[in-house]
């Protein structure tokens, strides 16, 4: 993880990417592992549509439909280096 944290704007998404996981029922312990599951599971696909992350991610045993168009969006910005 501490590979895409290139900018301060890239540690703001990332405290987004954490509060969007809060709100779905995360606990603060959980969210490092998790948003490194995400990463290492990009970094294998790059081309991952969001039903497959939610795929590998429940294969984790991270539960049922974690992935939403916004949080693969702010993801996806964070990995690709487009934070704008």
């Amino acid at each position: 993880m501490e590979g895409y944290i290139r900018s301060n704007e890239t540690k703001g998404r990332l405290s987004d990417l954490f509060m969007m996981f809060r709100t779905k029922g995360f606990m603060p312990i959980e969210l490092p592992e998790l948003v490194k599951d995400i990463f290492r599971i990009m970094d294998k696909c790059r081309n991952c549509t969001i039903t497959a992350i939610d795929r590998e991610l429940e294969e984790l045993g991270w539960g049922l439909n974690i992935m939403d168009n916004a949080t693969y969006e702010l993801i996806t910005s964070i990995v690709e280096g487009n934070v704008s």
